[in-house]
């Protein structure tokens, strides 16, 4: 017994959901180079990645909060 139940034969299933795929173009998906974008991102933003000390960033030398 096949799960889920249907009264079609897998043999046609499988076909179905292939063109599905292929009509939305789901098989043709590039894959993205998640290293080259991620490092891309860095460099472009990279002034913001430097540390500041604390009173620089609250404007004070004493307590901020």
């Amino acid at each position: 017994m096949w799960w889920p139940p249907t009264p079609f034969p897998p043999e046609l299933v499988r076909h179905m959901r292939l063109a599905l795929a292929d009509a939305f173009h789901l098989v043709r998906v590039q894959a993205v180079d998640l290293a080259a974008a991620l490092a891309l991102t860095l460099l472009e933003n990279g002034g913001g990645l430097v540390e500041r000390p604390f009173e620089e960033h609250c404007g004070h030398k004493t307590n901020c909060l």
